[in-house]
């Protein structure tokens, strides 16, 4: 299968140091089944002012999807928008996730930090908090959060 990171530098070598806490899904290498996702992701990344190469950059990798069924990492799939997958983005925005190796998902909208306060004040329900996260159009991100995963992919280059 292949997957996409979308970036302002072309991936060389995965290094889980440099991934952000308070994410989604956790802490972890983030990657996306569709390449028009990645390439949007990478022009945001290229856009911004702390932008290292101001170039926006997709690093295409190939991944044996059989590591999803195979019992061989642990795996937590969301196969659209729910409560569950509203419940699991809260509890990461807290806390750093080790219960999982790849977390594979819905990509929520770039509004979920202002969505999450107007939550936790009240503002808002939680289902109210997930109709807001829905994306135009759902795309699935793939986060790859141990060591384990990230050797089950291959990088196969810059596009």
């Amino acid at each position: 299968m292949k997957l996409y990171h979308g970036s302002d530098v072309e991936i060389e070598n995965i290094d889980l140091s440099y991934s952000q806490i308070n994410k989604d899904f956790g802490k972890g290498f983030y990657l996306s089944d569709d390449i028009n996702q990645a390439w949007n992701f990478a022009k945001y990344k290229a856009d911004k002012p702390k932008s290292r190469t101001k170039e926006a950059v997709v690093t295409e990798f190939e991944f044996d999807d059989s590591h999803l069924y195979d019992g061989s990492l642990r795996v937590i799939r969301f196969d659209g928008y729910s409560l569950e997958w509203v419940s699991f983005i809260k509890a990461n925005r807290q806390v750093r996730n080790n219960d999982y190796d790849i977390v594979i998902g819905p990509i929520a909208n770039d509004d979920v930090r202002t969505q999450f306060v107007k939550h936790m004040l009240g503002e808002i329900t939680e289902i109210e908090l997930m109709e807001n996260l829905k994306w135009k159009r759902c795309t699935y991100q793939y986060c790859f959060i141990s060591d384990e995963a990230i050797s089950s992919l291959k990088i196969i280059g810059k596009l």
